[in-house]
């Protein structure tokens, strides 16, 4: 998910011959008579030597299918899913990540009561002039629509959104990092309410401190 929550308690366990769980507990905005905001995420990763493999489920009730935090009543009985698997190899020379999600929502207002979503991504990162140089994809197929009135789910075509990002991060010393990155961001013209494909693009360069 691209958001970012708050009123959260979190749990991350030791390393268990390879295992480690982690627990989240979202308490969301102040609910009303309406919507009571919450979310739960689950997750289990294990590592063997250079390879990791993960899986990871997030549950959000009474949210928008936007990810809204206000708690109102056409976000009342809506229920969110997103299910993750992941994997990472280090190769020394350089490290390769993958994954892949499905998004489920259902209970929504309006024409639409139910939406569904597949998406990739891939992280390339190697060591370069004593720093890492990455480049990541990413990819979000077309929405699978069910049509409240009917029942019927089908994709919405030119729904999907792609992108690509390309950056540079080099250890200053322990406390400044020195970073740049350049991406591009490209959502078909039905992704969104506005009905209109759009192509964004990032730049940003500077120095991160961290104490």
């Amino acid at each position: 998910f691209t958001r970012r929550d708050t009123d959260s308690i979190w749990w991350t366990s030791n390393n268990m011959n390879g295992f480690r769980a982690r627990a989240v507990y979202v308490m969301g905005p102040a609910s009303t008579a309406a919507a009571d905001p919450s979310g739960t995420q689950l997750g289990l990763d294990y590592t063997s030597g250079p390879l990791m493999i993960g899986v990871s489920q997030a549950s959000y009730e009474d949210y928008s299918n936007a990810g809204a935090t206000v708690a109102d009543a056409t976000n009342a009985g809506s229920e969110t899913k997103m299910t993750t698997v992941r994997g990472s190899y280090d190769m020394g020379m350089a490290m390769i990540k993958v994954g892949k999600w499905t998004i489920e929502q259902s209970g929504l207002t309006g024409a639409n009561n139910g939406m569904e979503v597949e998406g990739s991504s891939i992280y390339v990162g190697m060591p370069v002039g004593g720093g890492t140089l990455w480049a990541q994809s990413s990819d979000l197929g077309d929405q699978d629509a069910t049509v409240a009135a009917t029942g019927v789910t089908a994709a919405i075509d030119q729904s999907g959104r792609n992108s690509f990002d390309v950056g540079y991060h080099m250890p200053m010393n322990a406390n400044v990092t020195m970073f740049a990155r350049y991406g591009e961001q490209e959502s078909e013209r039905n992704f969104s309410a506005t009905a209109d494909a759009a192509e964004q693009t990032l730049l940003m360069f500077g120095w991160q401190l961290i104490y």
